[in-house]
């Protein structure tokens, strides 16, 4: 069962299904598929940390700093003002996703960007 909060309690969850059809067609073209096995690929993203100011970090912390960066990293490329980044959360059982929709779109269907965070590697 999915939990989902957002920042616009009116909205009747269509954008979180249409953003997760977007991540699901973005996620598939990510994959590798060679003799019809499909390879999963891990993407390591260098934030330029010390790894001795990250050695007692638990997931939730390095969660935390991805999703700042990444937040800032947005902002900047989409020149927003801060009150413009108005993400969904989805909590189902499998994931979290994190979507942001692009405020210039009123039909809901662009989001500048997405984490998804696969519960089963905790």
């Amino acid at each position: 069962m999915a939990a989902r909060r957002d920042v616009d309690a009116s909205d009747d969850g269509g954008k979180v299904m249409e953003a997760n059809q977007q991540l699901d067609r973005e996620l598939l073209q990510c994959q590798l598929s060679s003799s019809l096995t499909i390879v999963h690929l891990e993407r390591i993203i260098s934030l330029g940390i010390s790894p001795h100011y990250v050695c007692h970090w638990t997931t939730a912390d390095a969660f935390r700093e991805l999703y700042q960066n990444w937040k800032d990293a947005i902002l900047e490329r989409f020149q927003l003002d801060r009150l413009a980044f108005r993400p969904y959360f989805e909590d189902a059982d499998d994931h979290y996703a994190v979507m942001v929709p692009d405020p210039m779109d009123m039909e809901g269907r662009r989001f500048l960007g997405f984490i998804k965070y696969n519960k089963k590697y905790r």
